[in-house]
């Protein structure tokens, strides 16, 4: 064998491995916490917008929530019962997270709670129930963006993307684009 052969076999080896190591990170989705509106009160103190955004998302354990919002001027609560949830009370706070955007990754299945303890914003409606599935997003979902932002919350994707937050399964494209181009370039 030649050492380009031997090359290009280890090239392959190499992008196979890279490409299923992607695999699982593109199953999973960042979902914009109140779309192009972000993480503060609702419009006319709608106590179920965030609950009516929820209702059109699939969760799952390795998502992401970004909740973008000013720092010193909301924040995000999480809280691990129903109980203190519903009446806005902060008893049994998991977690206090004052600096946005917050980006939180869902690591269990089942119920999660937030809220923004700031003021009167959780009796507002700045809050959010979700379940969170231990299945993972069907692969096909992932690469077709079936979850992808409509295009009026772009400037909050846009903010999440720079945050950290962008969504896995264009990195795993991208670098199966280049993989095939370098493999192409090596046995032409």
């Amino acid at each position: 064998m030649g050492i380009k052969h031997i090359n290009g076999l280890f090239l392959m080896a190499f992008t196979m491995g890279l490409l299923l190591s992607l695999g699982s990170s593109v199953r999973h989705k960042t979902h914009i916490v109140g779309g192009s509106y972000g993480w503060r009160i609702p419009l006319n103190k709608n106590t179920t917008f965030y609950q009516d955004w929820a209702r059109t998302k699939k969760f799952a354990v390795g998502d992401k929530l970004v909740f973008l919002f000013t720092t010193m001027v909301q924040n995000v609560v999480e809280l691990p019962s129903a109980a203190d949830f519903g009446v806005c009370r902060m008893n049994n706070v998991t977690d206090i997270h004052f600096v946005g955007p917050t980006i939180l990754e869902l690591t269990e299945a089942g119920p999660h709670y937030y809220f923004c303890s700031v003021g009167l914003h959780c009796e507002d409606g700045q809050s959010l129930a979700i379940v969170v599935s231990s299945t993972p997003h069907p692969d096909i979902d992932a690469v077709l963006g079936a979850d992808a932002p409509a295009p009026v919350e772009a400037a909050a994707s846009s903010a999440a993307t720079a945050a950290g937050g962008g969504r896995a399964e264009y990195g795993a494209l991208a670098a199966a684009g280049i993989c095939l181009c370098l493999l192409h370039s090596l046995f032409l």
